[in-house]
């Protein structure tokens, strides 16, 4: 099992491109052995990101972080007043997900990984993808909504999409050559995801849901279109153009030069559903200029869609 690197302060400077707010040089070669939002699991030499949430702020935590064994403290706010060195940023959410990237050794560049983004059939989509995958000789680990499943082992999902350092962990943790994500637009809001490289990202479908959180279906798409701009250079989406935010995502992909394949009934589509037969839960798409039977092991036109997506990635 791989575990957390150990990092020079130095080294995070260069990641960060922060400058230096130290209180001495000498601290630069300091090795740093770990990082966490949460002061409670903070261990000596451990980097404490004092990360605002929705109901605590962690800069009222940064002592607690010290007494514990916090080397370095990044935060948003100036404190001169710390015994130690604090690293000061206008985002710690994401600078989270970039120092745990990091520790683990950016475990997203040693395997392929597929992100699947959407309001209603991410999980089906991740399990087939997982399913296609494992039938054609590849291992696979899953991270989604039910659990995660990790070099065959499975444990409950706590969220959708975990924090930083706990995907970075079991990315880090999994020796599959694959591995498959649900990815919420929660997660892509609050910076879960940041340091993670996509090869391949996948685009369900979006649907009104959450609107409590992102208050309009603009702000929501928004959300779920960060994932595609998280891709590799050799990154691929798929999307369903069957649906209208699908086919504004499309567009928007195509306007930035970012490489993209297309599902739906459309003829320009990469994969045009030519037959759909929810009854026998199977599709005729054009391919390459030649028609192909795909068959879905689930009911429902919804599940073909599902089954089309993941037969395209």
């Amino acid at each position: 099992m791989k575990g957390a690197l150990t990092v020079k302060l130095q080294g995070l400077l260069d990641i960060l491109h922060i400058g230096h707010q130290l209180i001495d040089r000498k601290d630069l070669n300091q090795e740093l052995t770990g990082v966490t939002d949460d002061s409670r699991e903070v261990k000596e030499g451990f980097v404490f990101v004092a990360v605002r949430g929705y109901r605590v702020d962690g800069h009222n935590y940064i002592e607690e972080a010290i007494s514990n064994g916090a080397s370095v403290i990044v935060c948003e706010e100036k404190l001169d007043h710390l015994s130690i060195p604090f690293l000061q940023t206008d985002n710690c959410r994401k600078v989270l997900g970039l120092i745990a990237s990091e520790f683990y050794g950016n475990p997203s560049f040693d395997k392929i990984v597929i992100g699947v983004t959407g309001t209603n059939g991410k999980t089906t989509t991740s399990h087939l993808i997982k399913h296609l995958c494992e039938k054609n000789g590849y291992s696979c680990s899953m991270f989604g909504t039910i659990d995660y499943i990790v070099n065959d082992q499975a444990v409950p999902g706590i969220q959708t999409t975990p924090s930083a350092p706990v995907l970075q962990r079991l990315l880090a943790e999994s020796k599959d050559d694959i591995v498959v994500m649900e990815v919420s637009s929660h997660g892509l809001e609050q910076y879960r995801l940041e340091g993670i490289a996509f090869d391949y990202c996948v685009f369900t479908n979006l649907h009104q849901d959450h609107l409590d959180y992102h208050f309009s279906m603009e702000n929501y798409f928004s959300a779920k279109s960060k994932l595609f701009y998280m891709m590799k250079e050799t990154g691929e989406a798929v999307i369903n153009t069957d649906d209208h935010w699908g086919e504004k995502l499309a567009e928007q992909l195509t306007e930035d030069s970012i490489t993209h394949e297309t599902v739906g009934r459309r003829k320009t589509c990469d994969y045009e559903i030519i037959q759909l037969s929810p009854e026998s839960s199977s599709a005729v798409i054009s391919e390459e200029k030649r028609e192909v039977i795909v068959r879905s092991p689930l009911k429902g036109t919804h599940n073909v869609y599902n089954t089309l997506q993941a037969y395209a990635v």
